[in-house]
């Protein structure tokens, strides 16, 4: 594969985590190139590191060793303000358990990432990443009055709303019923192309909509 400004290439990656006495080794020497404008799926069983996988990816938690690069950057360089800067201008998160922001409303919720960037036509970009997840009637709800489903797609909005070149997916689905489910597949899906989108995930409907499979297992990563 030819390294472009836009891949996320990890080289020789390893993390390890002290449990008591012992030394959990989580991922060990790991190589992993993906292709931009393409989404990937990251599998593997419960524990196998693929949260670990992309925290460090998103520069939330460093590398014991070994690198990662996101359009051009080298995520395990750069200081933690660097760190977050990057995440904030170039990366959209979509976590499991949502994490919105109960006292924002909806609008309120996905316009952050265009306030703290301090970039213009909030309002309306706002207006058009909620249309895109097909809840343009709802901003002015809070999350408690929200299904599950719908705040994930809030989630996804948010993540999406400043154009970021990478969105990274924390098992999206897995507090979801079936319906929902495959609304937040369908938004994901449509994000490729205009973002990486790389997901972690249980749900082989989702990893088989990506372009790309990885499975991780004893601390090796297995491209298919």
């Amino acid at each position: 594969m030819v390294e472009t400004s836009q891949n996320v290439v990890i080289r020789a990656l390893s993390k390890s985590y002290l449990e008591g006495d012992h030394n959990h080794v989580v991922l060990n020497d790991v190589n992993a190139e993906f292709d931009a404008g393409l989404m990937h799926a990251v599998t593997g069983r419960s524990g196998s590191g693929k949260s670990t996988l992309l925290n460090l990816i998103a520069g939330i938690d460093l590398p014991d060793s070994g690198t990662v690069s996101i359009a051009g950057h080298d995520v395990s360089g750069l200081n933690e303000r660097q760190r977050t800067l990057l995440r904030r201008q170039k990366i959209g998160i979509v976590f499991q358990f949502f994490n919105l922001i109960e006292s924002l409303t909806v609008a309120e919720n996905v316009m952050l990432p265009l306030e703290l960037n301090g970039e213009p036509d909030r309002s309306q970009r706002t207006n058009e990443a909620l249309d895109r997840v097909g809840l343009g009637n709802l901003s002015q709800r809070f999350p408690a009055g929200l299904s599950g489903g719908e705040q994930q797609r809030v989630a996804i909005a948010r993540a999406i709303v400043h154009k970021p070149s990478l969105i990274l997916a924390d098992e999206p689905t897995g507090n979801l019923d079936d319906d929902s489910a495959k609304q937040v597949i369908s938004t994901l899906d449509e994000s490729r192309g205009e973002s990486t989108v790389i997901v972690v995930t249980h749900s082989m409907e989702l990893a088989e909509r990506c372009d790309q499979q990885c499975v991780l297992r004893s601390g090796q990563i297995e491209m298919r």
